[in-house]
C-alpha cells in the first residue's frame, strides 16, 4: 500500500464527512487506506464515519472507547497504518486538490512535509466568531500534526508521544529536529482549518497548551516568541510580589493585568489582516482574545511547579 492517510478526531460529526471528502477527492491519490481514529467521541462521529466506510472499503474507523488524547490516537494511527507514507490530517482541516501532489514533489529531499493551516489554530475561536481576515503565517515548526505526509519508516522509529493530551506534534517536530531528519513546509500549500470549539472550550484548550508550552521549554530548551512573551509575564508577576513585599503596594499590578491586552493585541495583528473599516470588530476580538491569552499563561505558570520540582 502506497499512502495511509490517518484523521484523528474527538467530537468531530461536523467536520467528519468534509474531511473524508477532502481526501478523496485528491490529485493523484490511488493505493490508498483512510483511518479515522475516533478518540472516545460522545457524539455522532462514529456513525458517520461507519456509515462512509459502508460504501467505501478504504475507509475504516479505529475506534478509541475512552477518550484518551491526541498524542495516543496518533500514536495508534501510526500502529494501525499499513501504506509506504503516513499522512496525518486533523478532522477539522479540508485539503486543497493539489495537496498530495504538491506534497510528493519535496518527499526525494525531505522525510517529513506539510502545508500551513488557515487560520492559525490558536485564533480559530477568534476568526470564526469575529470573521477577521486571517493572514498565511507559517507554524513555528517545519511540520504541524494537523496535515502533514511522512516516510512511514521515519514515523514507525520515532513514533508520537501516546501521553500527551496535546503539543504532540510540536513534541514530535523538536525530536525528529534533534536527530536530524529532513522536514519541510511546503511553500504556498495552504490548508482550510474549521474548528468548531466553543470559547470555553477554547479557553480550557488555551490553558492546556499554555500548561504543554512549558513543558515543551524544559524538554528541549527551544525557545520560541511565545515563550520570551511569557518571561514578560513572569517578570512582571515578580515584580508585583517582590513590590507587595518591600512596600506593601501593589501599583505595578496594574501593568500585569494590562500585559496580556498588549499580547492579545501583537497577537492578533500578526495573525490577521488589519482592516479600518471595520476596526471596532478588531476591538471585540482583541478583548476576547485577552481572556484566551490570560487562559494560556495561566496553564504555563500552573506547569512550572511540577517541572520545576522533576528538574531539581
Amino acid at each position: 500500500m502506497l499512502f495511509s492517510f490517518v484523521i484523528i478526531g474527538y467530537n468531530e460529526e461536523k467536520n467528519a464527512s468534509g474531511c473524508i471528502d477532502s481526501i478523496l477527492a485528491l490529485n493523484g491519490l490511488r493505493d490508498y487506506e483512510v483511518l479515522f481514529v475516533n478518540d472516545g467521541s460522545t457524539d455522532s462521529t462514529a456513525e458517520i464515519v461507519n456509515r462512509i466506510s459502508a460504501g467505501d472499503t478504504s475507509v475504516k474507523l479505529v475506534d478509541v472507547m475512552e477518550n484518551r488524547g491526541r498524542g495516543y490516537a496518533r500514536y495508534l494511527g501510526v500502529e494501525v497504518a499499513q501504506g509506504k507514507y503516513i499522512v496525518f490530517v486533523d478532522a477539522d482541516i479540508r485539503l486543497p486538490a493539489n495537496w498530495l501532489k504538491k506534497c510528493l514533489e519535496y518527499m526525494s529531499t525531505y522525510d517529513a512535509v506539510g502545508g500551513i493551516a488557515v487560520p492559525d489554530g490558536d485564533v480559530a475561536y477568534v476568526h470564526r466568531r469575529f470573521g477577521l481576515k486571517p493572514k498565511k503565517v507559517a507554524h513555528t515548526t517545519e511540520i504541524t500534526g494537523n496535515n502533514c505526509l511522512f516516510k512511514a519508516d521515519i514515523l514507525k522509529k520515532h513514533n508520537y508521544d501516546p501521553n500527551l493530551r496535546e503539543g504532540e506534534d510540536v513534541d514530535l517536530s523538536l525530536r525528529l529536529r534533534r536527530e536530524k531528519i529532513r522536514m519541510h513546509t511546503v511553500p504556498g500549500l495552504f490548508v482550510e482549518h474549521r474548528e468548531h470549539k466553543t470559547f470555553t472550550q477554547s479557553v480550557k484548550w488555551l490553558y492546556e497548551c499554555g500548561w504543554g508550552a512549558t513543558r515543551q521549554l524544559f524538554r528541549f530548551r527551544f525557545i520560541r516568541l511565545a515563550d520570551y512573551a511569557f518571561f514578560g509575564f513572569l517578570f512582571l508577576i515578580a515584580l508585583c510580589v517582590s513590590e507587595f513585599v518591600l512596600s506593601g503596594t501593589a501599583g505595578s499590578f496594574l501593568l500585569l493585568l494590562l500585559y496580556p491586552l498588549l499580547t492579545s493585541f501583537l497577537h492578533l495583528r500578526s495573525k490577521f489582516e488589519t482592516e479600518w473599516r471595520r476596526i471596532d470588530l478588531f476591538f471585540f476580538a482583541v478583548l476576547a482574545n485577552y481572556i484566551l491569552i490570560w487562559a494560556y499563561y495561566l496553564g504555563r505558570v500552573a506547569g512550572l511547579p511540577r517541572l520545576l520540582g522533576k528538574s531539581a
